[in-house]
């Protein structure tokens, strides 16, 4: 079966080849670093280090690894930490969170990703040399694994989850994943579900341990990190005025979102919504979309002690990285990718600051944080737009049941923290003991 995977995968390579020539020329998106080619200076720097390679795909599993990092470095100093990202966006966040800003540089080296072909993949593995390579969530790239086990590394997957829809893709090619998963020493799965999943696609049960979520950890973080008080004046939203975030937000629910805030401005003036696109380049198109329904708004990028909030009561978010601490300000927080099927986004971030939160049908993607929310009453699931309206409505008028569902949902996530310390020990654990075979 990999003999058929890597024909595809070559195949593929070379139809998009002068593609990537020539954005290699142009240096555009990391194309060199995704043939395996690593800048000479840093992969001479690292060639005396003790590296652990650790991969994610982009900003979430980017945010996953920020919880653990620094537990692996507290644990045991004597290892260098390199991170690959698939994504650019991934790589900025990356490079933002795990880099910057820290007293002592914690990651030393953030670079696309090798596309998982041999040659290329060889290549990268040659430069760095890890003794270690851990995966993220769901980043099962054949070659990767296999070319890594043959070099003599310790492989692992952390934070691991397979969805439903994930799986039933994954078995039409059981054999070879099966095999991939053959290669990997420890799988440290968020969920019972994910343990049984990943089971069946092949994993060897004695490898599998079920530690949590790290994301619930990242969430723990989060929490000390903003000032409300502060954030708000720096968007200049008055104190009378109710907050519904809408985060996330994928195409297909834009009008949604809309149509809904409309009803809910009849029903009082004093809400704001905070519109949060998913995707920065489709922000000139619910521009146009805002200007058509005749409701005035702002970029966040444009609020600033020269152009406060003035009478728009919507603000359209168009940077990155700063939602998880707008969902703070919330009264209420509304989750996209769950009302079309995408498989929904993060819904502990708005509940981590004690904000009651709905979303879709659609969370296959995080179906453990939605059973949770569910559970403790901090999270309501909706099935269309009537509802959205109806639920959402009745949280912004009943301030003693937003309190109450928000802080039943931050203390079910402090129950659940934890899995960063001990996914950390038991990579550390059992590195030491193949080092001292």
């Amino acid at each position: 079966m990999y003999t058929i995977y890597n024909l595809f995968l070559n195949f593929a390579f070379v139809i998009s080849f002068p593609y990537l020539l020539l954005r290699a020329i142009l240096d555009k998106a990391g194309v060199w670093e995704r043939m395996g080619r690593l800048p000479k200076e840093k992969a001479k720097f690292l060639s005396t280090k003790n590296i652990i390679w650790l991969h994610a795909a982009s900003v979430g599993e980017v945010k996953a690894l920020s919880t653990i990092i620094p537990s692996l470095k507290k644990i045991n100093p004597e290892y260098s930490l390199v991170v690959s990202v698939v994504t650019t966006s991934g790589k900025k966040e990356a490079e933002r969170i795990l880099s910057a800003g820290s007293t002592r540089k914690e990651v030393e080296f953030v670079f696309h990703a090798p596309i998982d072909l041999k040659r290329f993949v060889k290549r990268a593995l040659a430069s760095l040399n890890p003794c270690a390579l851990i995966i993220v969530e769901t980043e099962l790239w054949p070659n990767l694994i296999k070319e890594a086990k043959q070099r003599r590394s310790w492989v692992a997957l952390i934070n691991g989850r397979i969805s439903g829809e994930s799986l039933s893709q994954y078995l039409l090619l059981k054999s070879l994943f099966s095999e991939t998963l053959s290669y990997v020493d420890l799988f440290c799965m968020q969920s019972e579900e994910d343990a049984e999943r990943i089971k069946r696609l092949g994993a060897e049960k004695d490898k599998i341990k079920v530690l949590g979520n790290l994301k619930f950890d990242r969430m723990i973080t989060q929490i000390s990190e903003i000032d409300k008080n502060v954030l708000k004046k720096r968007l200049s939203i008055p104190q009378d005025l109710k907050v519904m975030v809408g985060g996330s937000i994928r195409n297909g629910e834009d009008e949604i979102l809309v149509r809904v805030f409309k009803r809910l401005k009849k029903d009082g003036d004093d809400l704001l919504f905070v519109f949060a696109p998913r995707h920065l380049d489709r922000i000139k198109k619910i521009e146009k979309m805002l200007s058509h329904q005749e409701l005035d708004f702002v970029r966040r990028s444009e609020l600033d002690k020269e152009t406060p909030l003035k009478n728009q009561r919507i603000i359209l978010l168009d940077t990155m990285g700063e939602l998880a601490g707008i969902y703070a300000l919330a009264d209420v927080a509304f989750v996209g990718g769950s009302l079309v099927p995408i498989g929904g986004h993060n819904l502990l971030e708005p509940a981590i600051y004690g904000v009651p939160v709905i979303f879709g049908p659609y969370v296959d993607h995080f179906k453990t944080a939605a059973d949770l929310l569910i559970q403790c009453e901090g999270g309501i699931k909706i099935k269309n737009e009537e509802e959205l309206y109806t639920k959402t409505l009745d949280l912004l008028k009943d301030e003693d049941k937003r309190k109450r569902m928000g802080k039943s949902a931050q203390e079910a996530i402090k129950k659940q923290s934890g899995a960063s310390q001990k996914t950390a020990h038991l990579i550390l654990s059992q590195l030491k003991q193949k080092s001292s075979r």
